[in-house]
């Protein structure tokens, strides 16, 4: 599987696995790891919804081409996958949330 981001979109995978390689490393027992992996991915969301909505958060710049009339935009692009970094958290919530149901 080839991974592919712009920016700084690869914090989409690193937030939620160190978060989930810490929890892991606890050595909880079964009762309650559903409960710490459900609260370790909110919170994972959580960090990856904030982090990625300032990344994204300034506006696109719009230039003309004086030669051509083209136009192209400059802005701030942080993605994985083509997605928008803070999207991501949207996964981990319902990850999280089905991490409970297992």
């Amino acid at each position: 599987m080839m991974v592919i981001w712009k920016g700084w979109g690869i914090l989409g995978l690193i937030i939620p696995f160190l978060v989930l390689v810490l929890i892991n490393s606890m050595e909880l027992n079964d009762s309650i790891a559903s409960w710490i992996n459900f609260v370790g991915l909110i919170l994972s969301g959580i960090a990856v919804w904030s982090i990625g909505k300032r990344l994204n958060s300034r506006k696109d710049e719009v230039f003309t081409s004086e030669k051509t009339g083209a136009q192209f935009k400059l802005g701030n692009q942080h993605t994985l996958f083509f997605i928008p970094l803070q999207y991501w958290a949207i996964v981990y919530l319902f990850t999280g949330a089905i991490t409970l149901f297992k």
